[in-house]
């Protein structure tokens, strides 16, 4: 006798703590991802305690993403010497972010 044919209740719920288990360890490597970012980032200028302060400050995957981009685009440019497009949308949304996320961990 299977699982699912037993109890569609006990199945779905044999699925979500499978989907629980299996996300998990994923949540942990986008934190690591964004903290190891955001130092690379500040050439200097940010510590582990920056990053976590602003990685909690976040409040969406949108921002997240807008804000490692910014991230990608200066470590970028300080492995090359350029400066990183001031027009484009996204990078100024991280500029915005960051800004925004930073001040209020000095508070």
């Amino acid at each position: 006798m299977n699982i699912a044919a037993k109890s569609p209740t006990t199945f779905a719920w044999a699925v979500a703590v499978a989907v629980l288990v299996v996300a998990a360890p994923s949540r942990t490597g986008w934190a690591d991802d964004f903290a190891d970012k955001c130092v690379a980032a500040g050439g200097g200028m940010f510590e582990a305690k920056d990053s976590t302060c602003m990685k909690g400050k976040i409040a969406s995957d949108e921002d997240r993403d807008n804000l490692v981009a910014f991230f990608e685009a200066n470590i970028e440019a300080n492995k090359n010497g350029t400066k990183p497009d001031e027009n484009d949308p996204q990078l100024q949304k991280g500029f915005a972010l960051m800004n925004d996320t930073l001040g209020k961990c000095m508070k």
